[in-house]
């Protein structure tokens, strides 16, 4: 069985709430899978073993995290509790001078796939100084690009993640002014906080439609093209707090369509949910639809009118307002929606037949009498689609 012998390993906990997360420039997860058979997919790969063993590990794993749960303590401060990888399978360790802890893990019926080591010390949290305001600013001095720091629970280091190269750092230097006996400097990549964003959320002056793709590598949202080359995207319908810049790259905007793909930059997210009805509890998209006139559709929009229904009067609309379609005159190719007036920053929205997409807001109407008009979801630009 072939291994690959690494120091340490972080013990990952994969929360599945029910709604696909597909990474920037990244092919999509497999979700069809399960938490825990995911977690053993990525175990196996980064280990080295066979899905068998890696099934086994993530399933002693889970059992362990049970167990010191039920023990009502604090990690890290009862206990320091940590896996690492030996030739023969993961080692479990655990530092503490609780007799009910150890004892409890002492007792765990594991796989051959791990082994314990329970020490009867104290926690390292106890015995090394603590990570402070000034431990921080001692830190920044030596390493500008400091973007996180913490105290590796196997010895008691501090480890210091920077974009600073780790020669530049003097770290026998910068263990005598914090105080600790060992300073590990890591480089890595700018961090930042991630966005998860959906259909129905804010952009500044507009709507998001729906999340979507660009081919395999690209992730986006789609709204209306006439709203920007870059816009805000919010993770909320209100349009405040955090957001994420996301540039239109592709756009289906003429006479018979006003439909842009706005790219979301690596690192951050799309869900395969919108914000319908609720502002808050969002809804999973369904597959695209086609739909006649006559029957009722619906509309999420800026807090001015929120969400709103009407009846599509026409599927064959064409519209004649000034400017309502670049570089000459529309063609008879939109949808008409007769009751649900249009407000400012509505542009972009999705419309649905339910739980399906069936159009994205170009403009309208608005006040007593208003209307809406959507461009069909049919029409989203070459080489992207919804993603659901």
């Amino acid at each position: 069985m072939k291994r690959r012998h690494v120091l340490t390993t972080t013990l990952v906990f994969a929360v599945i709430s029910g709604l696909a997360l597909v990474p920037a420039q990244a092919a999509p997860p497999d979700d069809a899978i399960g938490p825990r058979a995911a977690a053993a997919r990525d175990y196996a790969r980064e280990n080295g073993v066979d899905e068998a063993d890696a099934e086994a590990a993530v399933s002693d794993q889970q059992m362990v995290v049970e167990v010191l749960n039920e023990q009502n303590l604090e990690l890290g401060v009862d206990a320091d509790v940590w896996f690492d990888q030996t030739d023969t399978g993961q080692r479990l360790s655990v530092r503490t001078q609780d007799v009910d802890v150890a004892s409890a893990v002492s007792d765990l019926a594991l796989s051959s796939e791990t082994t314990v080591a329970v020490l009867d010390e104290a926690p390292v949290a106890t015995i090394v100084p603590e990570i402070t305001d000034e431990v921080e600013a001692i830190a920044r001095d030596f390493a500008p690009g400091i973007q996180g720091l913490y105290v590796r629970s196997v010895d008691g280091a501090l480890v210091i993640d920077t974009t600073d190269s780790v020669g530049d750092v003097d770290a026998i230097e910068l263990a005598a002014s914090t105080g600790f006996d060992q300073v590990i400097v890591e480089s890595v990549p700018v961090a930042s906080d991630t966005i998860l964003t959906r259909g129905g959320v804010a952009m500044n002056g507009c709507t998001v439609a729906f999340s979507a793709r660009n081919g395999s590598s690209y992730i986006g949202v789609f709204s209306a093209s006439h709203c920007g080359t870059s816009k805000r995207v919010y993770t909320n319908t209100a349009g405040t707090g955090s957001y994420v810049t996301a540039t239109r790259t592709l756009r289906n905007h003429g006479a018979n369509a006003d439909i842009g793909f706005y790219r979301i930059p690596a690192g951050h997210y799309v869900s395969s949910s919108f914000f319908g009805s609720s502002s808050s509890s969002a809804t999973t998209m369904g597959s695209p639809q086609d739909v006649p006139a006559g029957i009722t559709a619906c509309h999420r929009g800026r807090p001015a009118l929120g969400w709103d229904c009407g009846t599509i009067a026409s599927i064959a609309y064409r519209p004649t307002w000034t400017g309502a379609c670049p570089n000459g005159t529309c063609n008879a190719v939109f949808v008409r929606v007769t009751g649900a007036p249009t407000a400012g920053g509505d542009s972009g929205g999705p419309w649905v037949n339910g739980t399906h997409p069936i159009g994205i807001h170009k403009g309208g109407a608005s006040g007593a009498g208003g209307w809406s008009v959507y461009s069909k979801i049919s029409r989203i630009p070459s080489a992207t689609s919804l993603y659901y």
